[in-house]
C-alpha cells in the first residue's frame, strides 16, 4: 500500500529552495506586518475613546393629538426616559409646533403647546430627551 502524500510539505521545500538561492520567505514578524497590526490596534482604541467622547441626541417619537383646549397635546410613546420639562417638536399638518412635557403618564405624555392649534389635529411628535455618548447608546446604558 503506497501513500501518495509527499515526503516533505510544499512550504518546507519552498523555504529550503529560497534559502539556497538567497531569496526571502514571508516572515510574519516583518516590520510592515507589525506596524500594520499596531495601526489596527491604535484605530480600535481611538474608536472606543471616540465612542465615549462623541455625543448624540436621543429622542422619543410617537403620534400626537391636540387636546380639547387647543393648547395641549397627548403624545403616545415609550415613557421610560421622558421627564417633565423636556422640549417637544410636533408636526401637525405640515406645520411645526413646539411645547414642553408637563405630565408623564403610563402610556404617554401631556405636552403644553406654545400656541393654539385646531382641536383634534393629529401629527407626529419628537420628544428631545437630551444627549448621550454614542457608547451608551450602543451598549444600551441610556435606559
Amino acid at each position: 500500500m503506497t501513500d501518495k502524500r509527499p515526503l516533505f510539505r510544499p512550504e518546507a521545500v519552498e523555504h529550503h529552495n529560497r534559502a539556497r538561492t538567497g531569496g526571502r520567505t514571508l516572515d510574519l514578524r516583518e516590520s510592515r506586518t507589525v506596524w500594520l497590526f499596531r495601526g489596527l490596534l491604535a484605530t480600535i482604541a481611538l474608536a472606543v475613546v471616540a465612542s465615549f467622547a462623541v455625543r448624540s441626541e436621543a429622542t422619543a417619537r410617537g403620534p400626537a393629538v391636540v387636546g380639547a383646549n387647543g393648547t395641549t397635546a397627548v403624545v403616545t410613546t415609550d415613557v421610560r426616559r421622558v421627564r417633565t420639562g423636556q422640549r417637544v417638536t410636533l408636526t401637525i399638518g405640515g406645520e411645526r409646533a413646539h411645547g414642553d412635557v408637563t405630565r408623564v403618564g403610563r402610556t404617554g405624555a401631556t405636552v403644553t403647546l406654545h400656541g393654539t392649534y385646531p382641536i383634534g389635529a393629529a401629527g407626529e411628535a419628537t420628544i428631545h430627551l437630551g444627549d448621550a455618548p454614542v457608547a451608551e447608546l450602543l451598549l444600551g446604558w441610556d435606559d
